[in-house]
């Protein structure tokens, strides 16, 4: 086996390591050393991932650990395998495999799209952040409760391509939450109004758009910075058997989809994108390998979610041009 090291400091502090005690590996671990030496594999921990992803890196945290198995299929690069927020050693091996039909990314009209049954494999990192949480509950009054209940979500996320205007792309939110968390959610949108209007924003409400169907009587507040251009805003659903929708836009005015939130199969995450296209827009920055960066399209599910105690069980296809 071969040992590659970033640079000699990491090879010298590996070589003077005391020696490590015998031990029997997990089931985890001797399925990863399977996969390393019986075909194509990659293994990856959190400096590995960090070290590619840059900023991103808050947003992967769920998947720090992970090993895949990857296979070359005509113009498709399929890796399979677990995936974990914490090392394989400390976890239990309860995800059966997985596998499933090829999905293809046509029909994907913006540049990423999200559906997940909670927000928190995303964002979960980033708004547990000691530095992060204090801010949002001192100046968003953003209270834990009120976060944990929007990591918990179901969601659905679409970063979309803008012909014109400042920004090059759109973010549109789309979560449902309790009832319960409406009264908390109306006070930190009270907190965030004051915020930019004290950073000269100007605020608007308008009809919420919609992108298919009849109109809506729903309304959304839309806001603009000091030369005009359109920020972002937010839209909240009336309730419906006890939860209400929350619409969230960056970029653009809020709009909403007469699809309804739904599951694909055994999905518990489903991810598709434009890698190609993310290029352009720097979400993936050079440290990203070229089979990625250069890929028309990109298909991820998970079947399970990370745990923890027990890993998640990730799926990546990639579309090579």
């Amino acid at each position: 086996m071969d040992l590659l090291f970033a640079d000699e400091l990491h090879r010298s502090s590996f070589d003077q390591r005391s020696p490590l005690e015998a031990r029997a590996p997990s089931s985890l671990e001797q399925n990863c050393l399977e996969r390393l030496s019986s075909g194509t594999a990659v293994q990856w921990v959190p400096s590995g991932l960090a070290s590619i992803s840059g900023p991103l890196f808050p947003s992967l945290t769920s998947v720090s650990h992970g090993c895949l198995s990857v296979v070359l299929q005509g113009d498709r690069l399929i890796a399979e395998g677990p995936v974990a927020s914490r090392p394989f050693v400390s976890l239990n091996d309860g995800v059966g495999p997985g596998g499933s039909n090829r999905v293809s990314s046509n029909g994907l009209s913006g540049y990423l799209e999200l559906n997940s049954v909670a927000l928190e494999p995303l964002l979960g990192s980033f708004l547990n952040n000691p530095l992060i949480t204090e801010q949002l509950t001192s100046r968003y009054e953003l209270p834990k409760e009120l976060r944990d209940a929007l990591l918990a979500a179901p969601v659905v996320l679409r970063l979309d391509a803008l012909d014109a205007g400042r920004f090059r792309a759109s973010v549109q939110l789309r979560l449902m939450l309790q009832a319960e968390q409406v009264g908390k959610l109306k006070r930190s949108f009270d907190a965030i109004s004051k915020a930019l209007l004290r950073r000269g924003f100007r605020h608007e409400q308008q009809p919420l758009l919609m992108q298919e169907g009849p109109s809506s009587t729903r309304f959304s507040d839309v806001w603009r910075d000091s030369q005009g251009a359109l920020s972002g805003g937010w839209s909240l659903g009336p309730e419906t058997k006890g939860r209400v929708e929350l619409l969230l836009a960056l970029g653009e005015a809020p709009s909403l989809s007469q699809r309804p939130l739904k599951r694909h199969g055994r999905q518990l995450l489903r991810l598709r994108g434009r890698p190609d296209e993310l290029v352009r827009l720097n979400w993936l920055g050079p440290g990203w390998p070229r089979v990625v960066r250069h890929a028309s399209g990109l298909e991820l599910e998970m079947t399970a979610l990370p745990k923890e105690q027990q890993p998640g069980r990730l799926r990546l296809q990639l579309e090579l041009r």
